[in-house]
């Protein structure tokens, strides 16, 4: 069974952000486009299986549910939930601000 992905507007805008930090501050679209296709590449296995990654119980991520889920892709931490059969993507963010 392949999940279908729902990426919340907050989620995408971090996307942008993080990209255009890189573009920006790092000069590197080669590193930007590198990124982008790490980020996507990781969401789209979720496809698959979304429960390999256990459910976290992050004080800071209760606001999107108690069965919040992390993946990483370098130091970026996408959060999401799984519903049924759709995979929500709430935030894609730096690891380090996921606090306890």
């Amino acid at each position: 069974m392949k999940y279908e992905v729902v990426i919340s507007d907050v989620a995408d805008s971090d996307f942008a952000d993080y990209l255009e930090v890189i573009i920006s501050e790092y000069k590197s679209l080669d590193t930007a486009t590198k990124h982008y296709d790490g980020i996507m590449k990781t969401i789209r296995k979720l496809r698959k299986n979304p429960f390999v990654n256990a459910i976290r119980d992050n004080l800071s991520l209760r606001k999107y549910g108690y069965d919040i889920r992390r993946v990483n892709f370098q130091k970026m931490a996408i959060i999401y939930t799984v519903y049924e059969n759709t995979i929500y993507i709430h935030r894609i963010m730096p690891g380090s601000m996921v606090i306890g």
